[in-house]
């Protein structure tokens, strides 16, 4: 002890009574402060707490009961997961890892198809307008969607993945049927302008238009179907100029129809038929310009018409034998016109002119008579004149 402890001894007083009355003299000492006891009882009850987890606890729960499996556990039935909704974060840690690898597995999948059931939808709704066409059948997509945001929620991700994957391959399904509609509207759209049925190619190309708005063939498609009556009307104008044989008028009202649809069904081989029917008609019309030519003596003329028409049917006998006539009738000519010319140098007694006229004739044909008689006779007047 130290010295502070003690207090100096001084003497005491005898009370005179029987009173214990403390001394003013002898010093008081400071009161003790009391236990925390508020903070002590705490504690004792957290300890208790504690030993009754570990050890008296554990006696009344069963331990769980693993099992294992070659691949995959069993899926329970939806209605086993909506009655005992599993997943949270105790229950996964209380998982052994293989099949909580699996369950993650399992909810990846999910939204790895519920992003494919988006992608899906912005497509019919973007750019196939399937409202237009096909809103029941999204509206069932969208319903099985929304089951499966809500077992995603309750982390029943095999029952998630189930409904998110019907509501794609729903979609997916209306995909196909869309695509499918489209294709018959465009067929039977051009099926109708080939038929020259305005109301019904309408009908197609604008129902095309429904699930494509930007579909080039379905666009003009109905351009087309707007001009069918002016294109109606110029064919069969057309047709009476050929049955009238007038093929030129023919072909220039099919021309006026290739400017307004080149496309339309049958043109092509209108236009064809028209062609050779104005072919014929130059052929003819060279033909009947030879003849009457030849008939005039203009020979050249009629040689020129002959050759044009051969030159659209070549090997035409027509015309071959109006190229022969035309030299027949040329050479005939000309041996009319040198006979006449010898004849009229032997009346002026020109004796050598009338000569070389004949010598020409025969040089066109030897054959003829009348003029070796003619030369031998000239000769004979030319001898006696010189002597």
């Amino acid at each position: 002890m130290s010295e502070e402890e003690f207090s100096p001894i001084r003497p005491k007083s005898v009370p005179l009574s029987h009173v214990d009355t403390p001394s003013d003299a002898e010093p008081q000492r400071a009161p003790r402060k009391p236990l925390p006891w508020l903070q002590i009882g705490a504690a004792v009850l957290v300890i208790a707490l504690l030993a009754a987890v570990f050890f008296v606890v554990p006696d009344f729960i069963e331990p769980p009961v693993v099992t294992t499996y070659d691949a995959a556990p069993p899926t329970p039935s939806d209605t086993e997961q909506a009655a005992e909704p599993s997943g949270t974060a105790a229950e996964e840690e209380a998982l052994p890892p293989f099949q909580a690898l699996l369950r993650e597995q399992t909810r990846e999948k999910a939204q790895a198809e519920l992003a494919r059931f988006v992608e899906l939808q912005m497509q019919l709704e973007e750019t196939m307008q399937v409202g237009r066409w096909g809103q029941p059948e999204l509206d069932q997509a969208k319903s099985l969607a929304t089951e499966g945001d809500e077992q995603f929620v309750a982390e029943a991700f095999d029952a998630s993945l189930a409904s998110y994957k019907a509501a794609s391959d729903t979609l997916a399904a209306l995909i196909t049927t869309g695509t499918d509609i489209l294709a018959n509207a465009l067929a039977n759209g051009q099926q109708a302008l080939d038929d020259r049925d305005q109301a019904l190619a309408q009908a197609n190309f604008e129902q095309a238009l429904t699930i494509d708005p930007e579909n080039k063939e379905a666009q003009a498609g109905l351009a087309r179907a707007n001009l069918l009556p002016q294109v109606v009307d110029l064919m069969r104008e057309a047709k009476n100029h050929e049955l009238a044989g007038d093929y030129r008028a023919a072909l220039e009202t099919y021309e006026q129809v290739q400017v307004l649809d080149s496309k339309t069904y049958g043109l092509t081989a209108a236009m064809a038929v028209a062609r050779s029917g104005v072919s014929d008609m130059r052929f003819r019309e060279h033909l009947s310009d030879g003849f009457k030519a030849m008939d005039a003596e203009r020979f050249e003329a009629a040689r020129s018409s002959f050759d044009a028409a051969l030159k659209i049917k070549p090997g035409d006998p027509v015309a071959l034998g109006g190229l022969e006539q035309v030299a027949e009738r040329k050479d005939l000519a000309t041996i009319r016109n040198l006979r006449a010319s010898a004849e009229g140098f032997e009346a002026a007694e020109e004796w050598r002119r009338a000569v070389e006229d004949y010598d020409q004739v025969l040089a066109l044909d030897g054959n003829i008579q009348f003029a070796k008689t003619g030369k031998s006779r000239s000769l004979a007047q030319e001898r006696a004149s010189i002597t």
